[in-house]
């Protein structure tokens, strides 16, 4: 089916939606199947796809030019949940690039912004993602290679540690003007938005032990560094 396809939602555990879709411009069958882990309260859910980049990429940690030429929205209306997981399937001849879906991130944009959900399968037609709490659009591909990225605090990018109070600090060298800081976690969730006009800034959250990912942009780039909070 071409456009939008709504599907009732029922309450109880395990509940899957099928959503038997395609996209109006190659009129092929890209389907999606999403299954709650628990529906507490009824409703329904809306899925479609279209052709083309989501429409917000160059903001996200994708490569446009390295990844599926599809993205689908999910829409839910009612729908009391606690997590789900869902299958994305595609054709073949939508991947761009070079690079295969063993490499593919998996994004999600709403207007909070890009989260990157965990990928737990992918086939040479399909990825699946899990543990994802919210619905909206879903895009997929390589990582874009980043000129400027720094994990040790060489060169102009990023360089974020854990301080003596257990919060995380965030240097961004030759800062100028502002810049936007996320902060993710090992399954893509985003834990701190903050706009930063200082060359350090202080994040002041009770972090639990991990490695998180912090996300930096400013005048155009996006600055990439990792850091364990033990």
């Amino acid at each position: 089916m071409n456009g939008n396809l709504q599907k009732n939602v029922s309450s109880g555990i395990g509940v899957t939606a099928n959503f038997e879709i395609g996209d109006a411009a190659e009129t092929a069958y890209k389907p999606v199947s999403v299954t709650f882990a628990n529906v507490s309260g009824s409703g329904t859910l809306m899925g479609t796809v279209a052709t083309g980049d989501e429409p917000n990429i160059a903001t996200s940690q994708l490569d446009p030019a390295n990844g599926l030429n599809n993205y689908w929205t999910l829409t839910n209306s009612g729908v009391a949940f606690d997590s789900y997981g869902a299958t994305f399937t595609f054709l073949p001849s939508d991947v761009e690039g070079t690079a295969t879906v063993s490499d593919w991130l998996a994004a999600k944009y709403s207007v909070d912004g890009w989260t990157y959900p965990m990928v737990s399968a992918r086939t040479s037609n399909s990825i699946s993602i899990s543990g994802v709490t919210s619905f909206s659009d879903f895009a997929f591909g390589a990582k874009k290679t980043i000129t400027g990225v720094s994990e040790d605090g060489d060169g102009d990018g990023v360089f974020a540690y854990q301080n003596k109070e257990g919060n995380i600090v965030v240097n961004i060298k030759n800062m100028d003007g502002v810049a936007d800081i996320m902060v993710y976690n090992a399954f893509g969730q985003a834990l701190v938005k903050a706009t930063a006009s200082d060359s350090v800034t202080v994040l002041n959250k009770n972090f639990p032990a991990g490695v998180y990912l912090v996300s930096v942009r400013k005048e155009g780039k996006i600055f990439l560094g990792k850091v364990l909070v033990k």
